[in-house]
């Protein structure tokens, strides 16, 4: 078991700048992967000396859920989800020296789903992308 230092997730992993996100959606080299209701949409880039291994991004249209209640519901089950499952990850990404990756998580379904179905759609989507690595 993990210590909690190594199980948060700070600022400086979560994906806000506008231009990483775009590199991640509009350059080409981004691959996906689905397993319903959640899809990875993921990119390898080079590391600077500061940034984390991983960064992430949880997205929720509004146009798949409308109530704002329901949108964040989700979007703090796929950040709980992800805190736990990100080791791995972050293991295989350290073996590779000077690469990082960034991280799209988008919502696909229409409903709310219980909080251990999502954790397993996490931890399947993570198991894909280490192994894509």
């Amino acid at each position: 078991m993990l210590d909690g230092a190594t199980q948060t997730l700070c600022k400086s992993e979560r994906l806000n700048s506008m231009t990483l996100i775009s590199r991640l959606f509009n350059e080409p080299g981004s691959q996906s992967t689905t397993i319903f209701p959640v899809r990875a949409i993921y990119k390898t880039v080079e590391r600077t000396d500061d940034s984390p291994a991983v960064r992430v991004l949880m997205s929720v249209p509004k146009r798949k859920l409308h109530n704002a209640v329901d949108r964040n519901r989700v979007k703090r089950q796929l950040r709980e989800a992800y805190r736990k499952q990100k080791s791995r990850l972050i293991e295989v990404l350290n073996e590779h020296d000077g690469e990082a990756m960034l991280v799209a998580l988008v919502w696909l379904d229409e409903a709310v789903r219980p909080s251990d179905v999502v954790n397993q759609c996490v931890a399947r989507l993570l198991n894909r992308i280490t192994e894509s690595l």
